[in-house]
């Protein structure tokens, strides 16, 4: 029942930044889901996508940036708890960015979703972006 009450109260906020800051706009989603095994990392510690990132301390209404290896993203932090982030993104275009880490039935999962905006700036960021972040997750669960 908690996950599913957070999945909804993700949603809910997801909903509320888009009527907010991008109403009426086209969206595309640029998604990348990567199992990484149990829920300790490498180095025996506890997952934190959003620490790994380059996220954390991100407070809200602070601006973030990601820094290399990890793809390029950058804006204002809207939401941020232990396991997840929202950034309504600047750069490299504008959306709604939540990573998070997810723990169920004992798998941990490192998760990217994005909803970019716009007609045509969009669907090209998210195919310019794709490659990059599918890359950077699955290094990560190599032990990269």
């Amino acid at each position: 029942m908690d996950q599913t009450l957070e999945g909804w109260t993700s949603a809910l906020r997801i909903m509320h930044l888009y009527l907010t800051h991008f109403a009426g706009q086209s969206v595309t989603t640029l998604l990348v889901q990567q199992e990484v095994g149990t829920g300790t990392n490498p180095e025996g510690g506890r997952w934190d996508l959003v620490g790994l990132a380059g996220l954390r301390p991100g407070a809200v209404g602070r601006d973030v940036a990601t820094a290399s290896p990890v793809p390029p993203l950058a804006g204002v932090v809207e939401c941020v708890d232990d396991e997840q982030i929202f950034v309504r993104t600047k750069a490299p275009g504008p959306g709604i960015a939540g990573l998070a880490t997810m723990h169920y039935g004992g798998v941990t999962s490192l998760v990217v979703q994005w909803y970019l905006y716009g007609d045509d700036e969009g669907a090209a960021v998210r195919d310019e972006q794709l490659p990059a972040w599918t890359a950077w997750a699955r290094g990560l669960s190599d032990g990269r």
